[in-house]
């Protein structure tokens, strides 16, 4: 999903903010720490997706280099009623 706002706090309040590119990526540099990346749940209000899950935690040490956090939206179940005609 393009330009879908990924925030990621971490555990002093400090929050970086990034969106993910044509091919549902993201990337963001931080300084070593726990941290909370979560996907912004207003993107889905109105749409037929649901995440799975909306955050992950992680720690972060130094010179760690996390290279997925996979977030998984899937389209929610309709109901599609027929018209006898």
């Amino acid at each position: 999903v393009d330009g879908l706002k990924i925030v990621v706090s971490d555990t002093l309040g400090n929050y970086y903010t990034t969106l993910t590119n044509t091919e549902g990526g993201f990337y963001v540099s931080v300084p070593p720490g726990q941290y909370k990346i979560a996907m912004n749940p207003d993107s889905f209000t109105g749409t037929s997706f649901q995440p799975m899950q909306m955050s992950y935690t992680v720690n972060i040490t130094d010179e760690m280099v996390i290279n997925r956090v996979d977030f998984e939206v899937k389209q929610r179940t309709r109901m599609v009623k027929f018209l006898n005609q």
